[in-house]
């Protein structure tokens, strides 16, 4: 029976160099789902190997941190008023109250920022963006080109082709 091109999570690394098949016990959530979307492909293509797991943890934890962040800027926006009221004494008869509003952002919108910036930056280390796949494209043309074994056919995993997505 034909086994798929992609390894199944029970199995054995096949040498020292691979990512870890199981993502770490620290990461949760959306981190820990995306570490096992990403370990196949990414170890497929040979871009990356077990040099580069902190590199993907990172990563994963940068992506939890944008799904979090998020959910609390829909929920309580990105801006809070915030009133203030002061009395002023002119006598001890006369007072005034005068009440102002101010806005403060939300601090998880630049919990957001952050995290997003990381995130692309590490995408681009990883090869996981549109700009750096482009890139490994034209390389992997011009080896090609050159008569040149691309490197574990990463054309076809980076158009798509290798995975099961």
């Amino acid at each position: 029976m034909a086994e798929k091109s992609g390894r199944h999570p029970g199995r054995p690394r096949k040498n020292e160099n691979e990512l870890p098949i199981k993502p770490p016990k620290y990461l949760k959530g959306e981190a820990y789902n995306l570490y096992r979307r990403l370990r196949d492909p990414l170890t497929e293509s040979g871009l990356v190997n077990n040099l580069d797991r902190s590199l993907l943890e990172a990563f994963c934890m940068q992506y939890q941190i944008i799904r979090e962040s998020y959910a609390i800027i829909a929920e309580n926006g990105p801006v809070k008023a915030t009133k203030e009221i002061d009395i002023i004494n002119k006598s001890e008869t006369v007072k005034q109250i005068i009440t102002t509003t101010s806005f403060d952002k939300n601090p998880a919108v630049a919990a957001l920022n952050n995290a997003t910036k990381e995130f692309r930056s590490m995408a681009d280390q990883l090869g996981l963006s549109p700009k750096s796949r482009e890139d490994i494209l034209k390389n992997a043309k011009s080896d090609q080109d050159k008569e040149e074994k691309p490197k574990s056919n990463i054309l076809s995993l980076i158009k798509g082709s290798g995975t099961d997505g």
